[in-house]
């Protein structure tokens, strides 16, 4: 497996568990270079609040997983979450 779909499994295992319709988020991971990867998150207008968190907090605990991952595999990340 490749840093790219290892890190959607991930994304949609924790997203997965968030979400009240995980059927209907969409994680889409674009490369952007050889290293660089865009992420963008698309949850169910209901799940937003969630995936967001209260004064940010789930979403900064999401870009701490990303920044783990990046710097363990050597990729650069950029994250961004958005409603269906």
């Amino acid at each position: 497996m490749t840093a790219k779909t290892d890190f959607e499994t991930l994304l949609n295992t924790v997203l997965g568990v968030l979400c009240a319709y995980p059927e209907r988020t969409v994680v889409e991971i674009h490369t952007s270079g050889q290293s660089s990867f865009l992420i963008g998150i698309k949850v169910d207008p209901s799940d937003y609040g969630k995936v967001i968190g209260q004064g940010g907090e789930i979403a900064k605990a999401l870009r701490t997983i990303i920044r783990a991952y990046s710097g363990k595999h050597r990729v650069k990340f950029l994250f961004e979450i958005g409603s269906l």
